[in-house]
Formats: structure tokens, sequence, C-alpha cells
């Protein structure tokens, strides 16, 4: 029996974009320190097992402990330096794009999935394919569940495919409490399933409801977490919602105007309409897509009622639905969808292969150090001064980062009296750095007990800071050593673009 040349085709194209991806991902996870919060995850992963629940209860990460049970089954298999702790990011967008390429193909052909699964890949979600942090992995469970989802749905042996529903979506909700946030849009297709036949699926429903089993005994994780959400870093704001779909769009922007330039002169030279295809009975899989496309507006709504959170990175699998959505429209409205969606998959994979050859480049270079990203902590001129980053989340990666006689010497300060704020009353940042100290040598000092004790001393920071503010305020004298601009690849290694050294001296010996 001959296997059909488009599979083949097909295939080979899909290889060499799972080549090509993995190869740049890897160069880009290579060149890439961990960044803050990465480093909590790097930290969960190698607690004793007995203490990763009491870590979650303080406060010491926000992800449910499916996500640390990843970290470390990829640290057995891959080790846990940067690349092995990034791995289950990287298979869990790489799953996605897959998922979603599988989802439009099957309705419209080969170059509307190779479509989906690359507008995925060139758009905001990629970011997320070598971060140390739930986000990816929760990405791929949801891919994994709608193809489930429609798998379910169409076939007629479907055990398999609810059991496979189930455990995506319970396995991405073991993850981040947010993907929660995918019972919306499956929901509503079937609804819209509903509509249609007038008959309920109740097998597909108990699949859902059941998946909901991570919530119930997360729940004392969730109650925890709740007390802390009048603090967190990321309140609700509509500008966040906004920015995702202005991100994604920037993103696209070059490849879909070539696509547009491209497909419209073939279509006025062809000056023939493509034959439309029967596509009835597909609508509730239109209503997911579109669904998803707007859990950035559930996951505003959601947080502005409850949680008090909301980053981008909480709803990443909205870009799945925009990934479907985008080839469904075009293979549906045009009347030359088939060329357009042909223009548009060469085009994105030009773009994407070359973005992936630079990336992969990097793999030849050694890994950056410390000194590379903060080189002013390492001058000979510091001596044996202490040094107060005044950053906490530079802190963090200079003080996991550095040899033992420079992690000695940094430190960095709470405001007055933070040490006796209870922990209900802290925010996210400084409750997770209480929890971390406790089992990780981290220096945390009071600023007044500090400032006490030290006379002179150096102060690592933005130019604008509250420590620097502070010492302002009591008459120390500031002495600038230097600036360090950012040399980084990759923004999430640092917060800022530039930190500056400065000499302090405050007016009075040491107490």
């Amino acid at each position: 029996m001959s296997v059909p040349r488009t599979l083949v085709r097909d295939s080979f194209i899909v290889s060499l974009a799972g080549v090509l991806f993995v190869a740049g991902t890897l160069g880009r996870a290579h060149q890439k320190l961990f960044w803050h919060d990465e480093i909590f995850t790097a930290v969960m992963a190698a607690l004793p097992r007995d203490d990763v629940w009491a870590a979650l209860r303080e406060g010491l990460d926000l992800s449910p402990p499916g996500f640390h049970l990843l970290t470390r089954i990829s640290h057995a298999i891959f080790g846990s330096g940067l690349l092995g702790t990034r791995m289950p990011a990287l298979i869990g967008v790489f799953l996605a794009a897959v998922c979603a390429g599988v989802f439009v193909r099957r309705r419209y052909g080969a170059p509307a999935g190779l479509c989906a699964m690359l507008l995925l890949l060139c758009g905001d979600a990629y970011l997320y394919a070598y971060e140390a942090r739930p986000y990816g992995p929760v990405l791929g469970f949801a891919g994994a569940a709608i193809v489930c989802w429609q798998s379910a749905v169409s076939a007629v042996q479907r055990r398999a495919w609810l059991a496979g529903l189930f455990a995506s979506l319970a396995a991405a909700l073991a993850c981040h409490y947010y993907a929660v946030l995918l019972f919306i849009p499956i929901g509503l297709a079937e609804l819209a399933r509903f509509l249609r036949t007038r008959q309920p699926d109740w097998p597909l429903w108990l699949s859902v409801c059941g998946s909901l089993l991570p919530l119930i005994l997360f729940l004392p994780l969730i109650a925890s977490v709740g007390q802390y959400s009048a603090g967190h870093f990321a309140p609700p704001r509509l500008r966040t919602v906004l920015n995702s779909y202005e991100s994604t769009a920037s993103e696209l922007a070059v490849p879909f105007l070539l696509t547009l330039l491209a497909a419209g002169t073939l279509a006025f030279r062809s000056g023939r309409r493509e034959d439309a295809r029967d596509r009835s009975g597909t609508a509730h899989e239109g209503v997911l897509a579109a669904a998803l496309t707007l859990l950035p507006v559930f996951a505003f709504a959601l947080a502005w009622g409850w949680t008090n959170a909301l980053e981008p990175r909480y709803y990443l699998p909205w870009t799945l639905g925009l990934s479907i959505l985008v080839p469904f429209t075009i293979a549906e409205l045009s009347p030359y969808g088939q060329r357009i969606l042909v223009t548009l998959a060469s085009v994105l994979f030009l773009w994407f292969g070359a973005r992936q050859a630079l990336s992969a480049r990097w793999l030849a270079h050694e890994s950056p150090e410390l000194r590379s990203m903060y080189p002013r902590l390492f001058e000979p001129a510091n001596g044996t001064w202490p040094i107060v980053i005044a950053n906490p989340h530079v802190y963090l990666v200079a003080t996991y980062y550095a040899e033992p006689a420079l992690q000695r010497r940094l430190i960095t300060l709470t405001r007055p009296g933070e040490a006796s704020t209870p922990a209900g009353a802290m925010d996210t940042s400084s409750r997770s750095f209480r929890a971390m100290a406790k089992r990780f040598p981290l220096q945390l000092e009071d600023f007044d007990a500090f400032t006490a004790r030290h006379s002179t001393f150096l102060v690592y920071g933005p130019p604008s800071n509250w420590v620097l503010a502070s010492l302002r305020a009591r008459g120390a004298v500031l002495v600038l050593r230097g600036e360090d601009a950012d040399t980084q690849l990759f923004p999430m290694s640092r917060p800022a673009p530039s930190y500056f050294l400065f000499e302090v001296r405050l007016p009075h010996a040491p107490g």
C-alpha cells in the first residue's frame, strides 16, 4: 500500500518546522540565564518532596504543584540546567502548535493547518517556549484538549478521546489555576452544538466537569493564594488586554502584509473565484476558536471580580484561538481562500525558518555568565564592601549565580518595619522572598538595621528607586561609580535596560 504523496510532503514540512523550532528554541534557551520567576521554578524543583506543599502554602510560588512535578520529571530526564528546566515549556508550545495545525487541517486542508501551526509559533506565544514557567505546558495541554474535544465530537469510537479531554484539562489546571478559563470556550462550543442538535452530550460533559478535580484537591492552596490577592503585583487593567492583542498584531504584521500583496496579485491575475466547500456542521468549532480568542476578556472579568491578578501570560491559550480563527476566516469568507492560505503558509514558513536559523547559531556559543550581565558587581575597586541591590528581582538573579565570596556580600533591603508585617498584608514579591529565604541563602535586611551598622557601602540599581530616595533623605552622599548597559539577548533576563553602581557615604559612624 503506497503512502499518498501529499502525506509525505506534509509530514516533511512539519518535521522540518519541528527541527527548526527545536534548534532555534534551544539556542535561545542556552543564551538566557534564569530570570526572577524561573529561579523560583528551579528552587521549587530542588526542594524535598515533603516541603513542596508547605512552600506553596507560604507563597513561594503561585503555581499549583503539577507544574513543579513536570519540572522534576524534566530534570530527571534532561538535567537541571538551563535546557532541562525549560524543556516542559519547549514541548508544550510545540505541542500546541501541532494541535492547532491538526485542528484546522481536518476542516480546511494542509495549507490551512500549516498556517495555524506557524501563526502560533510566529506570535507572542513563542516567547514562553524557552521560559521555565507553567505557561508553555498549559498551552500544550490546551492544544491537546481542543483536538481531543474535536475528535470526541465527530468520532464513533470516542472513549480514548474523552479520556484525553479529561486528562488534558486536568493537567492544565494542575499547572496553573487560570487554566480554568479553558472551560468557557469548550462550554460555549458545546452550547452551540446543543442548539443545533437539541441533544446534550452527557459523556463529554462528564469528562469536562470531571477534569475540575485538581481544583478540588488544591482548594487549600487556592485559599492560601487568595489571602494575598490584594497585594498582587499585576492588578487587572483593561490596558493589559488591549496590549495582548496589539502585541500579537504587531508581531504578525509583516508576514500578513507580504501575504496580502502576493495573494492579491495572484487573485487578480487568475480572475477566477474558487469553489466554496460545504462547511455545515462545524459552526461549533468556529465558536470554540472565537471564544478562545476572547480569553483575555474573560480573564479580565475573572481578575476584576475575584483574583485581582492579570498578566498576559495567564491567558496565553488565547493565541490558540487566533491561530485557528485566522485560517478558518480566510477559508470561509475569501473567494480565493486556498490561494491565500498557501501564500500565507509559505510566507510564515520562510519568516519562521529564518528567525529560527539565526537563533540556532547561539548553540555554538557558551552560555552567558553573571559577569556578562552585571560587570560592575565584579570590579576590583569594590573591595569587600557590602553591595545592596535595590531591585529584588536583580538581587535574586545575582545571588543565585554568584560565587560564594560575592554572594555573601550581596544584600537586598526591606522597607522599615516590613519584617514584622503579616504575610497577608505583604505584596506577592515580598511574601515569596520571605518563603524563599527559609530554603535558599538570601540576605534580606531591614533598611534601618543595615544603615545603622554601615556608613559606607555600594548600591546597585536603577537611578530611581526607594533605597536611593531613602538614603538621600538621610543626607547620604552618593557617588556614581559606573553604569551597566543591557548586554543580554533577551529582555526577560533582566528587568531594566541600565543599572548604576553608587558608592554611599552616610553622615554617621556605624552603630
